[in-house]
């Protein structure tokens, strides 16, 4: 098998990259097997795998589960052996350096935001395609695995906006001339994956503020009040209403500081 740059992407809707192209798998349950793995920081046991991939039938010996692991282990033996130790009682993600030839897309981001400069940030967060396995069904799925896509998509979604937020700190207080724009720009990505995120809207209407950009900031922070009392049990923390009222009242004291040049 050609070993040339192997990629599993988790990000978005998740697939399998070999040379620049993307492979096709027989069994979509080999991504839930993946992603299972990936998920947990410990090995899993042959047991909490079969758990995850397939909804128990109480008529249904534990044997046939057993037989089914086994199955999509081998026939998928070519893959799966390139980025996981599959052992006679446990599975884990194999330990890869940066520079491997068979990474997942997780691997890679984390790696990136170890190095924590800012353009290893900017990296980081290019990876991020959508949310965890966007869009992913598996047939007859076990409530387990349901729940794991779930906690995954909240973690890595709070994950890149702390991300997000560390890169428009950087832009703002580094060394270098503030640049607004690029800011507005990450402030943005921010408010795309959580829109009802009370500190990105914050923050981009101090930057259109920062930016001589008063009306829009007025105009954003207004959207953002309709669209939070259309929805149900939802509120903006006072912060936002007192901001958008001193802006409507043109008050002079609208503090952008923190967005010094």
């Amino acid at each position: 098998m050609d070993s040339n740059n192997y990629r599993v992407n988790f990000f978005g809707k998740p697939n399998i990259i070999v040379a620049g192209k993307e492979r096709k798998i027989r069994s979509k349950r080999v991504f839930a097997l993946m992603a299972s793995v990936q998920a947990n920081a410990q090995p899993l046991s042959r047991q909490e795998v079969q758990d995850y991939l397939w909804l128990r039938d109480e008529e249904i010996e534990e044997s046939v589960y057993a037989g089914r692991l086994r199955v999509l282990l081998y026939s998928n033996k070519d893959f799966i052996e390139q980025f996981l130790d599959v052992g006679v009682s446990e599975i884990a993600f194999k330990d890869k350096s940066f520079d491997s030839e068979f990474l997942s897309d997780i691997q890679v981001f984390n790696a990136l935001v170890e190095w924590e400069t800012l353009d290893s940030l900017k990296d980081a967060v290019e990876l991020y395609k959508g949310e965890f396995m966007q869009g992913f069904e598996l047939k007859d799925a076990s409530f387990e695995f349901t729940d794991l896509l779930l906690r995954q998509r909240a973690y890595w979604q709070h994950k890149v906006t702390e991300i997000l937020d560390k890169i428009v700190t950087h832009l703002l207080t580094g060394r270098r001339k503030a640049d607004l724009s690029e800011a507005m720009f990450y402030v943005q990505k921010s408010l795309a994956i959580n829109p009802l995120r009370d500190e990105s809207q914050i923050q981009l209407a101090k930057l259109y503020c920062k930016n001589n950009q008063q009306q829009q900031a007025i105009s954003q922070l207004q959207n953002y009040l309709n669209q939070v009392q259309n929805s149900l049990n939802l509120s903006v923390g006072k912060e936002v209403l007192q901001l958008l009222e001193d802006l409507q009242n043109q008050h002079p004291q609208v503090d952008t500081s923190e967005y010094c040049s």
